[in-house]
């Protein structure tokens, strides 16, 4: 049976569709989706065309309206998992820690970066901040601890601190996302991938994850399948980490650079990440059908010499037009 304390926050979250946000097209039909094209050579694309892009529902042509790049202030909730699978290994600890200090680092100064921890529950917060000091300081005093996960130690209830983490954001603006780390294993929610998923949609939040993996507990790794497909059905990256023992220091610039100067794999992906969050590709469509349930679709690259080798990135994952009948608004 689901907790008690989530279904109010369930519920919740369900109003903000009806929040006085943008309106679009009364049957729903024409929206924006937010796509990142990735080039050969790692880099963004933000000069999209029209005709780069084809689409497709349920086999029926999707028109592409229009391409803006979109490059707003964002809002990027760090979730940080403090179970003890992700604190008893100093190792993987540290990467966690790194990696949520470079997030946090690595996004424009107008974001604002906001941070929850948990275990069973969410137990720690920091808010929305441009005061990259003090989300850092945070971070410091979190690696001082020696008992990071005094309650809940053997249990994780990732699913949960998800749902649990939207309520955060407040009223619901463009560009949202909810950055998770995390070795993927869940072993106390209540709410299932599914219920999760429909929460993530409601919201309109892009979730992107880096999943930590400890060479020696490989089998933490349990939800992280799951988790990679809700990163891409909201439009979102997930990559994984590996970390050995023995560097587990925080701040740790080895994470992050070879001893030839080279940025590690590490760097790389999570550079490619924070760019897809702090831009993206504003797309107007138009669907040929009004759309009642969360449904799967299909973006494509035309098939250009110029975009030979270019990865699309794109919501694999329509919302119901009772809850995307609007847009949320952008950033004061």
């Amino acid at each position: 049976m689901m907790k008690a304390a989530l279904i109010p926050i369930i519920i919740a979250l369900g109003t903000h569709s009806s929040l006085p946000l943008r309106a679009q097209d009364s049957d729903c039909a024409r929206r924006w989706v937010p796509v990142d094209v990735i080039g050969r050579d790692g880099t963004i694309l933000t000069e999209l065309q029209v005709s780069s892009i084809q689409g497709s529902l349920r086999g029926v042509p999707v028109k592409i309206l229009s391409a803006s790049w979109d490059e707003q202030p964002r809002r990027v909730l760090v979730l940080l998992d403090g179970s003890g699978s992700m604190t008893g290994a100093t190792a993987v600890r540290g990467l966690a820690l790194n990696v949520a200090d470079q997030v946090a680092a690595q996004m424009p100064q107008t974001a604002q970066v906001g941070l929850a921890v948990f275990s069973v529950q969410i137990d720690q917060t920091v808010a929305f901040t441009t005061d990259r000091q003090a989300f850092h300081l945070t971070l410091v005093q979190m690696a001082a601890d020696t008992k990071p996960s005094p309650k809940g130690r053997y249990f994780t209830a990732l699913r949960d601190a998800m749902v649990r983490s939207l309520p955060l954001f407040g009223r619901p603006q463009e560009g949202d996302v909810l950055y998770v780390i995390t070795d993927g294993a869940d072993n106390w929610s209540d709410i299932r991938w599914g219920g999760l998923q429909a929460a993530i949609l409601e919201a309109r939040v892009r979730v992107f994850a880096m999943l930590v993996v400890d060479p020696l507990n490989p089998e933490g790794r349990t939800g992280s399948a799951e988790l990679q497909d809700l990163a891409d059905s909201t439009g979102g990256v997930a990559v994984s980490a590996y970390r050995n023992r023995g560097r587990s220091h925080f701040p740790a610039a080895d994470l992050f650079s070879e001893k030839s100067g080279k940025p590690t794999r590490l760097a790389l992906d999570l550079s490619r990440q924070v760019s897809q969050i702090a831009g993206y590709s504003r797309l107007q469509v138009e669907l040929p059908e009004p759309v009642y349930k969360s449904a799967g679709w299909e973006l494509r690259l035309a098939d250009a010499k110029e975009l030979k080798g270019s990865v699309l990135v794109y919501p694999h994952k329509l919302t119901p037009c009772s809850a995307s009948g609007s847009v949320v608004s952008k950033p004061k």
